[in-house]
């Protein structure tokens, strides 16, 4: 009963999973880019303020991430 009610509702909170996984997949794939440490090598970023707003927003994305599931 439980999985038929919320069948639906699981399978969109997967899809976004997904898309999140993805949005990720693509950040890594470009802080690991020529194009992103050309940047870093012009002065355009400073690596160290990079760092924190990176970990800033991963735990504002943890802080935000809520499951619910009533039975």
């Amino acid at each position: 009963m439980f999985w038929f009610k919320h069948k639906a509702q699981i399978a969109a909170l997967k899809q976004e999973i997904a898309e999140l996984r993805e949005a990720l997949d693509a950040q890594v794939r470009f802080i690991h880019s020529d194009a992103f440490h050309e940047l870093l090598a012009a002065g355009i970023f400073d690596e160290e303020k990079f760092d924190d707003l990176a970990q800033e927003a991963v735990e504002r994305c943890v802080s935000n991430a809520e499951l619910k599931v009533r039975f």
